[in-house]
C-alpha cells in the first residue's frame, strides 16, 4: 500500500535505486488481480482525500474495511490449536531458566543470554535458536534486551522448540564463499556497499558507532530489500560495546553479515514450507 505514495516526481529517484542495484532483477513476478488499477486509483483517491497521519494504520483500516464489505463477513484469524503437554512443559522450562539469569527480575535479558538459554535448556543448535529469536512477536529492544516473556507464552514459539526437538532439524545454508553467490541478487562486494553507505550515513557523530534502533533503521534504508527477518538477525548477531552502541565497521570488516543473511534465506524458505 505504500508503494502508491511514490508520486510521479520520484520517478527519478526509483530509477536510481535500479542502477544501483540489481535486486529487481531476480524478484518474483506476481500476478495482480484484474480490478487492481480501479482498487489502486480508489485508494489513492481517498488518502488524498483524508490526508491521514498514520499512513500505515490509515491503509490497514482501509483494506479491512473493503473486505468486509466485499466478503460481508468479519476477518477472523485462524484459532490456534492448543498447547501439548511437552510444549506446556517445555515452556516451564525455560520460563524457570530465563528467570535464573534475570537477575534484576525485569522480565527481559540480553540477546546473547536469551540464546544461550535456548541453546542450554532446549538443547537446540545455534542456527535453530536464531530461528527462535527472529519470532517477529520478538523484538530487540534499544537496550539489546528481549522480552523473554513472549518466548514461554507463545505457542507458536514453544511449538516450534518442540518441533526442532523431536524431529533434529537443521538448517543447510549456502556456502557464502562461492563467487556467485547472491543475496538478494547481490553480490557481496555489492551488499557491503549498500551497508557501509547506509551505516555511513546513519552515523552522524562518525565515531563508527550505531544505536540499535539506528542500526535498524540503517538497514531499513540500504538499497538490499531487506526483509524483516534478515534485519532481526542483522541486529541479534551484531557485535556491541559495553553501552549496547554497534561497531557497525566490525561487522563489515569480519563479513559477518553474509552467513547470516544467507541462514535468514534459508528461514524463510523453511516456514514456506
Amino acid at each position: 500500500t505504500v508503494s502508491v505514495l511514490y508520486w510521479k516526481g520520484q520517478g527519478k529517484h526509483m530509477a536510481t535505486f535500479r542502477n544501483e542495484t540489481r535486486a529487481t532483477q531476480y524478484q518474483q513476478k506476481f500476478k495482480l488481480p484484474p480490478n487492481f488499477p480501479e482498487v489502486l486509483k480508489e485508494f489513492t483517491r481517498e488518502v488524498l482525500r483524508s490526508q491521514p497521519g498514520d499512513i500505515y494504520e490509515w491503509s490497514a483500516n482501509y483494506f479491512k474495511e473493503k473486505a468486509l464489505e466485499d466478503d460481508g463477513v468479519e476477518v477472523r484469524e485462524a484459532a490456534p490449536r492448543g498447547l501439548t503437554e511437552v510444549e506446556k512443559e517445555m515452556g516451564s522450562r525455560l520460563e524457570d531458566a530465563f528467570a535464573e539469569r534475570d537477575s534484576r527480575g525485569e522480565g527481559t535479558l540480553f540477546t546473547h543470554l536469551c540464546k544461550a538459554v535456548l541453546m542450554e535448556s532446549a538443547q537446540l543448535t545455534e542456527a535453530q535458536a536464531l530461528f527462535i529469536l527472529t519470532h517477529p512477536s520478538l523484538p530487540v529492544g534499544p537496550d539489546g534486551t528481549i522480552n523473554y516473556t513472549n518466548i514461554v507464552h507463545n505457542p507458536e514459539i514453544l511449538q516450534q522448540v518442540t518441533y526442532f526437538q523431536s524431529t533434529g532439524h537443521e538448517f543447510t545454508v549456502h556456502p557464502t564463499t562461492d563467487p556467485n553467490y547472491t543475496i538478494h541478487g547481490l553480490t557481496s562486494p555489492e551488499v557491503c556497499h549498500a551497508l557501509s553507505t547506509a551505516f555511513k550515513a546513519a552515523d552522524e557523530s562518525n565515531q563508527g558507532l550505531l544505536t540499535i534502533p539506528v542500526f535498524r533503521e540503517a538497514l531499513c534504508s540500504a538499497h538490499i530489500q531487506l526483509t524483516e527477518r534478515d534485519i532481526s538477525i542483522l541486529i541479534l548477531e551484531a557485535p556491541r560495546n559495553g553501552d549496547s552502541l554497534i561497531p557497525y565497521t566490525m561487522a563489515l570488516q569480519a563479513e559477518s553479515y553474509l552467513p547470516l543473511l544467507s541462514l535468514s534465506e534459508v528461514f524463510t524458505q523453511f516456514n514456506e514450507q
